[in-house]
């Protein structure tokens, strides 16, 4: 189960916790920053496309205008490695380097390598791509005019030519991008990694039509994956939307949003501890409802020595209901820190 499915499960661990913790609404920091999509168009390919396609495609030709290096710093490629085909996967990426015009294109087949590493099921077209690349010229019998993946790819090279409009400061060929980061606590929420890390803000990219596109979810998304990376491994400074649909960016610093990110990478330790115990306690045949089995986990998170070895008082770790982030369009922060890109 994904982290954005748990915070829409009302009986989650992650989703309870932060229900515990939250003590003020969320509502105002999203009006807050939805009102970022107020006046704002939405760019989309005027045909039938696969949507779910164009946006997991899109990051992939996104990663690679920031970053050549990224593109073998991704779960694209380990699917071509288990897939023995690590040749042909260089040679796209080889082919995207020199032909820009190739990039929305080749990220759609990167974009199915990494379905085949999600899902362990090898897409038809890639397939057939694997089997003939040797055959045939690259991409031979890809798209069809008309099709719903020829349109798909006509939406991602709309979208991938308002980069530049969006991103055009923040492209630096000596910043660090990590693809996919991982995190300490990832396990604890039954896998989860983020979108790209750059310069130590972590970014996450939704292509959507939506237009209020933050919801809680995704909010709770981002914090989530700070809270977790348990040994600031990342040193996360600030998270970070993109919506390339509409052409808007959100940028936040941590410190607006959590008072305090050790106490709360700390107090999720303790909660997940509680709960793993209170199921592994659970009789299979218990006659307990799910109010006196939180009620237990609960009970257990509020011992001060409950299988915890670190500090002894807990404070409350909340939101911060001061100093709401506001957002910035274009290309200039002027409220942020000058080193913060």
């Amino acid at each position: 189960m994904s982290v954005t499915s748990q915070l829409k499960d009302p009986n989650s661990s992650l989703n309870r916790f932060f229900n515990m913790r939250a003590k003020s609404s969320l509502d105002p920091i999203l009006n807050q920053f939805n009102s970022v999509f107020a006046d704002a168009g939405c760019l989309i390919f005027d045909g039938e496309i696969d949507n779910l396609m164009s946006g997991g495609a899109f990051q992939y030709a996104h990663r690679g205008w920031l970053s050549e290096e990224m593109a073998f710093d991704n779960l694209a490629l380990g699917a071509a490695v288990r897939l023995k085909a690590e040749e042909f996967y260089t040679a796209l990426v080889e082919y995207g380097e020199k032909h820009e015009d190739f990039r929305p294109t080749g990220s759609v087949i990167f974009y199915l390598f990494e379905q085949y590493r999600r899902t362990g099921k090898l897409d038809p077209i890639l397939e057939g791509m694997l089997y003939r690349h040797k055959q045939q010229p690259l991409l031979t019998g890809l798209v069809e005019e008309g099709t719903k993946i020829h349109n798909t790819i006509r939406d991602i090279e709309l979208l991938y030519s308002s980069i530049p409009t969006v991103w055009g400061d923040l492209r630096d060929p000596n910043a660090e991008y990590i693809a996919s980061p991982t995190f300490d606590g990832s396990e604890s929420v039954g896998g989860a990694d983020a979108c790209f890390i750059h310069n130590h803000v972590m970014w996450d990219i939704k292509v959507t039509k939506k237009c209020a596109p933050l919801t809680r979810e995704l909010l709770l998304q981002q914090i989530t994956y700070v809270m977790l990376d348990y040994s600031d491994e990342y040193e996360i400074s600030h998270i970070a939307w993109y919506y390339p649909r509409q052409q808007r960016k959100i940028v936040v610093p941590v410190g607006r949003l959590i008072k305090d990110v050790e106490g709360l990478r700390q107090d999720w330790q303790k909660w997940h501890a509680a709960y793993s115990y209170a199921l592994d306690v659970r009789m299979p045949n218990a006659h307990e409802d799910e109010d006196y089995f939180w009620r237990k986990v609960k009970r257990n998170y509020d011992e001060p020595d409950f299988e915890y070895d670190g500090r002894d008082e807990f404070e409350d770790y909340v939101l911060d209901d001061k100093g709401w982030p506001g957002y910035h369009r274009g290309l200039d922060y002027p409220d942020f820190p000058e080193d913060a890109f």
